[in-house]
């Protein structure tokens, strides 16, 4: 019993530092074209702003800072030009490859902007 508790303590200790493979990209337009660019990091990180009227802007990267591991998920924070936008991180293997904005994505920053006038 206690061979197969240290088996599989070794086991997940390798996957905390395990590397994730993420896309690249920094876009304008709105949204990301995949054009194969990637890399590895600790997590994923896709960041989405308007940083002027009729501009989004969306990034994806890798991170290399372990403590963003513990931080998977959305949320809204200051981004590019003193711009509010949204910073999703995730740990698995190009979990930044869906499309963004999102029409939600959207909704969300609408809502935002309804409950602040």
């Amino acid at each position: 019993m206690r061979c197969w508790l240290f088996i599989i303590t070794l086991i997940n200790l390798f996957q905390i530092g395990k590397p994730v493979h993420c896309v690249l990209c920094d876009s304008f337009s709105g949204y990301c074209d995949f054009d194969g660019s990637t890399c590895v990091g600790k997590a994923c990180v896709t960041r989405t702003s308007i940083i002027e009227e009729g501009m989004t802007r969306v990034q994806k990267m890798c991170s290399t800072s372990n403590s963003l591991r513990n931080a998977a998920g959305c949320h809204t924070t200051f981004l590019w030009a003193d711009s509010i936008g949204q910073e999703c991180l995730c740990t698995s293997d190009f979990c930044n490859s869906s499309p963004t904005p999102t029409l939600s994505t959207y909704f969300a920053l609408l809502v935002v902007i309804f409950i602040e006038l």
